[in-house]
């Protein structure tokens, strides 16, 4: 049943527009049904109406569906004359002799696609005893794109004398927003019903004329509570238009009336005052800025950002005129346009004796500043505290032309580790592709602090062409620690290389270029990388005798990215040349063989359970198991429940079934088998928080 709608007029928000555009044709009805989709061919329209018309009474569904259908195809653009036809129709159904629920299903069809010939029968409707169908009326008539519904719904307005019927009206005008409505709407502004004087200006608000405005505008000063606010809206409403219609005099003398202390409207009146105002605006931001009035603050440093650039200098010139906070305030908003001219400005704040303000400039220079400002802001920063964040922050985000030179500048004119250190941090953050003649430097340098940071910023800004360099730079490494993170330095950037088998090409390179004392020192890294080239390479140098080449290859082959070498490592765990190799490369198959890829589960695991079995060490045991907890399948829960009796490995087996019981859809279909594991793992484990999930999990079994 549809919801009664009269008394209110939110529903007027919601009002349905028509489904069609009608276009105007002679052409007959008769021909136009050969045409349209759903209309039938073989008997005339009044025929097929009043064969559904008991359906239609009766409230049921196919009757409704099938006359539905011809209503839409009727409204379809070139059907004029059918859809004329089958509103004429429906129209003279209206009366009482039609059951009240079948009224209301009509009139939502002539809603869609009644026009000028529905008008008639809709308007008797309005003053159909029955609340739904009257409601439907008003609804349709709203609706309706004939000029005349309009001029019959303010008639039905001027004739009532219901308060709910009449909120219903003012909210169908209101809807339609016809300039012809101002007159009969004004007339209730001044009404008893609080109601129907709230509908009134609202609707006085959509049509927003000239007109509606000074309706609004006469009232305006009489009223109070909910009617003052909406009134004031309504008159905002009328101001928007004014602006948007390039009439700003007449908008501006709106937003000032309504920027009063007492005024509901006040904030929304400010925010257009200052789209209006123009020139004049700067002083209004600074008026209001330096009142108390701190929701206004808010809506003042809001519309700098719609400021035109002219603008802003001459407000950012006010700054000392206002309060501390509010200074700090206007001085981000300033920052975010970006405005090369605000330099100056800026530049003077951030040496302000205020904190908030330094900070507040400090950062706007990140987006007003040249590169001249560098000095500055690198002083703050190796001054620390909050000022020294702000001046990171700025430096690590600004656009400005030539940041990176002069960074580079300041790098090779200090001769601090602790400031050269910050620097090249921040030419990382900046994702600085030009300062990489510094870093490559650094990478192959004496400080090894300065190469671990200039190796970390080359795995993100280096491209394929600094490979060279910078394995040059990894074979003057010592350490081992370091090295290996130069390797993964290095392979982070082949990997940006789209193709996986051509991500070594780079290494490949240089390998074929160098003696055979330095090829044994980047062995492990082709390994890093993977491909199918690097692959073949470490299988030939396996299967030779030399000793070096062999411990490098097996290093390589333990490095692999992913689970192609799996079955090398696999070979190395049971015949490598000593235990420590056999060792690593148990471990390097727990790692790969769960890695996120298309292989199954099943396959996951069988690597899982080769590993274990040629596993020597309880800790390598260890790691395989808590590795097979990301494994979800059913034959990984038996493997780990192999291991709940094992006095050595049963925490890590309890942990691993607890995770997979986590998982409802594993655990679902496997009821029984999970319910005995998760019972001995109760019983088995020392982990409170364990046994807790554990029993969790069963009880939701």
């Amino acid at each position: 049943m549809m919801r009664n709608i009269i008394g209110t007029c939110s529903w007027s928000i919601a009002i349905l527009a028509a489904t069609c555009v009608v276009v105007p044709t002679d052409t007959a009805a008769a021909a136009q049904r050969t045409t349209a989709p759903d209309i039938p061919t073989d008997k005339p329209l009044a025929a097929v109406f009043e064969e559904l018309l008991p359906g239609i009474n009766a409230g049921q569904g196919d009757a409704q569906q099938r006359w539905q259908r011809i209503c839409f195809s009727a409204g379809a653009p070139g059907n004029e004359a059918v859809r004329a036809e089958v509103c004429k129709l429906m129209c003279a159904r209206l009366g009482p002799q039609t059951p009240a629920q079948a009224r209301v299903w009509l009139i939502r069809q002539l809603e869609h696609i009644g026009r000028g010939e529905s008008v008639d029968a809709l308007a008797a409707a309005l003053g159909d005893p029955d609340v739904l169908v009257a409601d439907a009326a008003c609804r349709a008539l709203a609706n309706n794109l004939a000029p005349e519904a309009g001029a019959k719904l303010r008639a039905a307005l001027q004739q009532t004398t219901d308060a709910a019927r009449a909120v219903a009206l003012v909210c169908a005008l209101g809807y339609r927003a016809e300039p012809e409505s101002v007159s009969v709407l004004a007339q209730h502004l001044g009404s008893a019903d609080a109601r129907l004087a709230v509908a009134a200006a609202q609707a006085l608000g959509r049509i927003a004329t000239p007109e509606a405005a000074a309706a609004l505008v006469a009232v305006h000063p009489k009223t109070q509570g909910e009617l003052r606010l909406a009134i004031g809206d309504a008159y905002l409403r009328c101001a928007d238009k004014l602006l948007r219609s390039g009439k700003t005099a007449e908008a501006l003398a709106i937003y000032k009336k309504l920027w009063k202390p007492d005024e509901p409207a006040r904030l929304a009146a400010l925010r257009g005052m200052l789209a209006a105002a123009g020139p004049e605006s700067v002083e209004i931001i600074i008026d209001v800025l330096r009142s108390d009035d701190p929701q206004a603050h808010q809506v003042a440093v809001g519309a700098v950002i719609d400021l035109k650039p002219e603008m802003l200098l001459p407000l950012a010139s006010r700054l000392d005129a206002l309060p501390v906070n509010t200074q700090a305030k206007l001085l981000a908003a300033l920052g975010t346009r970006r405005e090369a001219g605000l330099m100056p400005v800026v530049l003077q704040a951030a040496k302000s004796e205020h904190e908030p303000v330094k900070l507040a400039a400090l950062r706007a220079l990140g987006n007003v500043g040249d590169a001249s400002v560098v000095p500055m802001l690198l002083e703050a920063i190796y001054a620390g505290g909050q000022q020294g964040a702000a001046a990171r922050e700025a430096l690590e985000t600004t656009f400005a032309k030539g940041v990176d030179q002069r960074l580079v500048e300041a790098f090779r004119q200090t001769t601090k580790l602790e400031q050269q250190a910050t620097i090249v941090e921040i030419l990382d953050r900046r994702r600085a592709v030009t300062a990489m003649g510094l870093l490559l430097e650094l990478a192959a340098g004496e400080n090894a602090d300065l190469r671990r940071r200039a190796f970390a910023a080359l795995a993100r800004l280096a491209s394929t062409k600094e490979v060279p360099p910078m394995i040059q730079a990894m074979l003057k490494l010592k350490d081992q620690s370091e090295r290996e993170d130069a390797e993964k330095a290095i392979a982070a950037v082949c990997g940006r290389i789209s193709e996986p088998d051509e991500r070594a090409d780079p290494v490949l390179a240089v390998y074929q270029q160098i003696d055979s004392v330095q090829r044994l020192s980047i062995i492990p890294l082709i390994g890093r990388i993977g491909g199918a080239k690097s692959l073949k390479l470490l299988r030939q140098m396996l299967a030779q005798s030399d000793q070096k080449l062999y411990d490098a290859a097996a290093e390589a082959i333990c490095n692999w990215p992913d689970a192609q070498a799996a079955e090398d490592m696999l070979h190395l765990a049971s015949s490598a040349r000593s235990e420590q190799q056999r060792v690593r490369a148990v471990r390097a198959v727990a790692r790969i063989a769960v890695l996120q890829d298309d292989r199954p589960d099943a396959q996951k695991l069988d690597l899982l359970k080769r590993a274990m079995k040629l596993a020597t060490r309880n800790e390598d045991r260890a790691l395989i198991l808590d590795r097979a907890a990301s494994v979800r399948h059913i034959e990984t829960l038996r493997f780990a429940a192999a291991y709940l009796d094992d006095p050595v490995l049963a925490p890590n087996a309890c942990r691993t079934v607890v995770e997979l019981a986590h998982h409802r859809g594993l655990r679902d279909p496997n009821k029984a088998e999970f319910a005995a594991a998760l019972q001995k793992v109760i019983a088995t484990t020392k982990d409170t928080n364990l046994a807790e999930r554990a029993k969790k999990y069963l009880s939701e079994m």
